[in-house]
């Protein structure tokens, strides 16, 4: 068997639950952990916060198409903020250590459109802090009242860069790249179109996990803005926007 790294939250439901397969062992954890999984080279395929990627560049390669997607709003990476988010350097912070992408994702937008480096703000703990980053589940049940501003990553990343943002990605080892390829892509493949064709379990599942905090309206909107299978050419796009702003 083949040990296949997945994200834990309900945004990858569509891909694992209930899935099985006879070559892979999926083993589901937080982005931050896979991609230190993914640096160590611990998994024969994996997911990977997409610009954790040159961690691990020399180690695996990207399976395109398949990914965790979005264009415009996002819904589960939220930046909450006493401030508007041009003054964020006012205050101190608190960024999830769930995080691998969304983190460095909104720094870049910081320091390019606003002139400051994110991670030079203080870090403070979560009731301490002026400014608030959160990813996944835990952004999307999160109570913000206390926080007058806040912005969805996957809109600053559409106002900014102007085409689809990938936040994780699927790698194979190099050396199993040829073998692998295909199989992944089919369990993949299969595990989505089960999905689309009958929703509901994935949907149930989901809601068990949220504990009542989400309910089926908002989480039916947030898997129509996902993207798990991206048209190859928007993908190809994507990955060469991060290459070409340093990012991967």
């Amino acid at each position: 068997m083949y040990r296949l790294g997945g994200v834990s939250f309900i945004n990858s439901l569509p891909f694992f639950y209930g899935r099985t397969s006879p070559i892979f062992e999926i083993e589901l954890d937080v982005p931050s952990r896979l991609n230190e999984a993914a640096r160590a080279s611990l998994r024969e395929a994996t997911m990977i916060s997409s610009l954790a990627y040159p961690l691990c560049r020399d180690q695996y390669e990207i399976l395109p198409d398949f990914c965790i997607g979005g264009d415009g709003r996002i819904m589960s990476i939220k930046l909450y903020s006493k401030y508007e988010i041009s003054q964020l350097w006012r205050g101190g912070i608190f960024i999830t250590s769930q995080t691998g992408t969304s983190s460095r994702a909104f720094a870049k937008i910081c320091m390019e459109r606003y002139g400051f480096d994110l991670f030079k703000l203080e870090r403070k703990p979560l009731r301490e802090a002026d400014s608030v980053i959160l990813i996944g589940d835990q952004a999307m049940l999160f109570d913000g009242s206390a926080y007058p501003y806040c912005y969805d990553l996957g809109e600053l990343w559409r106002d900014w860069a102007h085409c689809q943002m990938l936040y994780s990605v699927f790698l194979i080892k190099r050396p199993l790249y040829a073998e692998l390829a295909e199989p992944l892509s089919n369990f993949l493949d299969e595990s989505l179109k089960a999905f689309y064709k009958n929703p509901e379990p994935v949907m149930a599942r989901a809601l068990e996990i949220a504990e009542n905090g989400l309910d089926e309206a908002l989480l039916r909107e947030y898997y129509s803005r996902l993207i798990l299978k991206m048209d190859r050419d928007k993908f190809r796009g994507s990955i060469s926007f991060l290459q070409d702003n340093g990012l991967i």
